[in-house]
């Protein structure tokens, strides 16, 4: 059996994704490095190729991801508009700060959304009704890259 390097650049991604923690959905890894734009004053042609790339590598997982789990992925493609809670976790090799990684994660998110992404959400906007939480573990050694979970937002108890 001969092996072509898309192929054994697959098995890795593959080996990389993690379980799913809880009521999660879907738990995806998307390998890549982290770059807040706002900090690192790159030039807006090189900043759009960053967030393409960032919200293609998400595309890409969801697909492989889909062959693992082709009713989830379908369902969540299919009803955007359900709330849903979606967790971005980065491992970088320095810490950011709060703004910073949000800025950082916005592609891997916008790569979620129905504009840009795989569709999963309609909106990314707090008003939409999904609930975005972010995170990140500070390791050298470990593969750069975010973890992005995704299940059903619990509704809301007590007063509103």
């Amino acid at each position: 059996m001969n092996l072509t390097r898309a192929d054994v650049a697959l098995l890795g991604r593959r080996a990389l994704q993690p379980a799913r923690e809880g009521a999660e959905l879907l738990a995806l890894f998307v390998a890549g490095k982290l770059v807040n734009t706002k900090n690192a004053r790159l030039h807006w042609g090189t900043e759009a190729k960053y967030k393409a790339g960032w919200r293609d590598a998400v595309a890409q997982v969801v697909l492989e991801a889909s062959a693992r789990q082709p009713l989830t992925v379908v369902w969540l493609r299919h009803n955007p508009a359900i709330p849903k809670r979606v967790t971005l976790h980065a491992t970088v090799p320095r810490e950011l700060d709060p703004d910073g990684l949000i800025v950082a994660l916005a592609p891997a998110l916008d790569g979620l959304g129905a504009r840009f992404g795989v569709g999963f959400l309609h909106d990314d906007r707090a008003s939409a009704g999904h609930l975005v939480e972010y995170g990140q573990t500070v390791d050298r050694k470990a593969s750069a890259g975010v973890r992005i979970g995704v299940s059903l937002r619990e509704p809301a108890v007590g007063p509103q």
